[in-house]
């Protein structure tokens, strides 16, 4: 996910200089990537909004700039805006033809932020460029045998023949050894592509771009120790509801059932816990990377 390096120049008593970058990382560009947020570490699932809030925190080449005075960041980057391919384990070269900037505000387990970026061409298999803005709202409250953690965002992709817009709301509570979780999701997508996924898409005036809503609840057990690992059972429900033109295809209401185990690798310097390439993850906590 990222092979990446940052150094940070302390200039005075509250103000930093951050400098990081590298063959694979992350753009200053949305919230924290779902992987990394503790509102949906007991969540398998990535959001469908993926690509409105996150998505290039796997670009391939990245510089950025950061300026932190106490709570505030601002952040820059410059990064290649094409996605990787689904070749992972390779590094794909390229220059570095798309920006982001970025502002943090982060205090006592609140983390705000708002962000715009141009991406040149990021689809592999769709042409044209897009802007994504986005801001988001994370609250993450730790206790000895738990924490409870909030993240709510909006956010849109202006392409070359449509807007698709995106609202993310999602939720985890932690109690010793169980969790609760649950996401809700309010985008427009391009139902074309979902009409036609055999036939490759290309933009053109008048796209069709449809709502599409889906809410997911759901739970989690740690049930096993060893050696530091950890084995957890989990299972949730998902409700979506679709556009008219995709009922014949997905139904009205469609429902889905998950059941998964999870298994964790020791953390001894913490898990990767509300952490950027910006922010790295040795300023944060052991356990859950938001204090000291």
């Amino acid at each position: 996910m990222q092979l990446a390096a940052a150094w940070r120049v302390p200039i005075g008593q509250q103000t930093g200089l951050t400098v990081a970058g590298g063959p694979r990382g992350e753009a200053a560009l949305g919230p924290v990537a779902f992987m990394h947020r503790p509102s949906s570490s007991a969540n398998p699932s990535a959001p469908l909004s993926h690509h409105v809030f996150d998505s290039t925190h796997i670009s391939n080449g990245v510089v950025l700039l950061g300026l932190d005075r106490g709570p505030w960041a601002l952040e820059g980057s410059w990064f290649r805006g094409r996605e990787p391919d689904e070749h992972r384990y390779g590094l794909e070269t390229g220059g570095l033809d798309s920006w982001s900037v970025r502002v943090w505000f982060r205090r006592a387990g609140w983390s705000i932020q708002g962000s715009h970026g141009f991406l040149h061409e990021p689809e592999q298999l769709e042409p044209g460029d897009q802007r994504r803005t986005n801001a988001s709202v994370s609250w993450l409250r730790e206790r000895g045998n738990g924490f409870t953690a909030l993240t709510a965002a909006a956010g849109r992709n202006q392409r070359q023949f449509s807007t698709v817009r995106a609202v993310l709301a999602e939720f985890t509570h932690q109690v010793g050894r169980t969790s609760l979780f649950s996401r809700f999701e309010d985008l427009t997508v391009e139902t074309e592509i979902l009409l036609f996924p055999e036939v490759v898409h290309r933009p053109h005036p008048g796209e069709l771009v449809d709502p599409v809503r889906q809410l997911t609840v759901g739970g989690l057990r740690q049930v096993w120790d060893f050696y530091g690992f950890t084995v957890g059972l989990g299972g949730d429900v998902v409700v979506s509801g679709v556009p008219p033109l995709l009922q014949f295809t997905h139904g009205s209401h469609p429902v889905s059932y998950h059941l998964f185990v999870r298994l964790l690798p020791p953390a001894r310097a913490g898990r990767m816990w509300n952490t950027t390439m910006g922010q790295p993850m040795d300023s944060h906590a052991a356990h859950g990377g938001a204090h000291r």
